[in-house]
């Protein structure tokens, strides 16, 4: 097309136009709030079961018997590794970054500098996306497994209760069950089984019709609640689920939709959503906040287009407290890094015969929940 006369001589970026914003995914993180480094090849816990005897009358002339202890079984886990490194295309160097001003002089050692810094945010977030996988697995399943084509499979299982029968999920403290007709496969090669409830499988599941009796999500959030070891602080569910429970006739009398400046401590919630990849605050049951969050990744070997959300459809995950959740890191297998535990190291060097930059950096993550049965995720659709 034709140029007219102008008096503007310059072209400006006004900012960047993407296809969704970019927060860092951390929100499955913050429930696990305890840091501890680590320098052994392990880190151990023991795991101890309640002891919940009863004392026995005994006359005052009879001898006592002796209590004895019931012991500990000592569980043993092995932190994985992550590392990744990145370097700077010469021949691109010139190029515009994105977001950057039309013709504006900057050095080549400027932008060798900043590519690498930008490079580096992209490794910072792939690492905080691979934490907040493990912060899933750990709340959804109990258990993980760190593998790869360049890792050794590594197995953190924290042995959650997990209803078998309609007798563990109604009567029991289910911590993991699945109410659908399609076995769940776990972490450590099990299942989550199907359980015949409700007059038959799958029919205990929310949205499900045909049953005894009418399926309730709202009766099985209170279920849910009950069968926590530990008060909950927060609920996550996913938006197929979040739907079936305002389906719920007893919906408006029990959850709360209306966030107003009396309730102070979900004004001061609403913030995060601005900050967190797909959170979203629903409301409130018991005076507990429901959030549905469906922040996503993409696998190693999928395509761009091809996500997978860290809490997948038909999904409730109920956390406490995050003093309960530790996030250890173990040592950095480095010399520079002294071979000492910290959570994230990073090195550079620069190769001789081209003097290309190169930028590294290194993490020895393990997640661990001292309260497992405090957590409870059910598959409920």
């Amino acid at each position: 097309m034709a140029r007219f006369a102008t008096p503007y001589e310059l072209n400006e970026i006004y900012g960047t136009l993407t296809d969704r914003e970019y927060p860092t995914p951390t929100e499955l993180q913050s429930n696990f709030g305890v840091m501890q480094p680590f320098e052994t090849e392990t880190i151990n816990l023991d795991k101890v079961s309640p002891d919940l005897r009863i004392g026995i009358f005994v006359a005052p002339d009879a001898q006592a018997k002796p209590t004895v202890a019931r012991g500990y079984q000592t569980k043993v886990f092995y932190p994985a590794y992550w590392k990744d490194k990145t370097t700077v295309d010469f021949r691109n160097i010139r190029a515009r970054r994105v977001g950057e001003q039309i013709s504006v002089p900057t050095s080549n050692a400027g932008r060798i500098a900043s590519a690498l810094q930008d490079n580096m945010m992209l490794m910072q977030a792939k690492r905080d996306r691979l934490l907040e996988w493990i912060a899933s697995q750990i709340l959804l399943y109990g258990s993980y497994v760190a593998t790869s084509e360049r890792h050794p499979s590594v197995l953190v299982d924290l042995e959650p209760n997990i209803a078998t029968d309609a007798a563990t999920l109604n009567g029991g403290r289910a911590n993991r069950a699945n109410l659908t007709g399609t076995a769940v496969t776990l972490p450590t090669g099990s299942t989550l089984p199907v359980i015949t409830d409700n007059g038959g499988a799958g029919k205990r599941a929310w949205g499900s019709t045909g049953g005894t009796k009418a399926v309730s999500p709202i009766a099985d959030l209170q279920q849910m609640l009950d069968a926590a070891w530990e008060p909950i602080s927060k609920i996550y569910m996913s938006d197929d689920a979040w739907q079936e429970v305002t389906k719920d006739a007893s919906f408006a009398t029990v959850i709360s939709t209306l966030i107003t400046t009396t309730s102070s401590f979900l004004v001061d919630l609403l913030p995060r959503q601005q900050s967190k990849e797909g959170l979203k605050l629903r409301g409130t049951i018991a005076g507990i906040p429901i959030w549905t969050y469906n922040a996503a990744y993409q696998g190693t070997a999928s395509a761009s287009t091809s996500l997978t959300k860290f809490i997948p459809n038909g999904w409730v995950v109920m956390v406490p407290a995050a003093t309960y959740g530790v996030q250890a890191y173990g040592a950095i297998q480095h010399g520079a890094a002294d071979f000492v535990a910290t959570e994230m190291f990073w090195n550079s060097w620069v190769e001789d015969e081209f003097g290309t930059p190169w930028l590294q950096g290194q993490s020895c993550p393990l997640f661990l929940h001292t309260k497992i049965n405090s957590t409870v995720a059910w598959r409920v659709m």
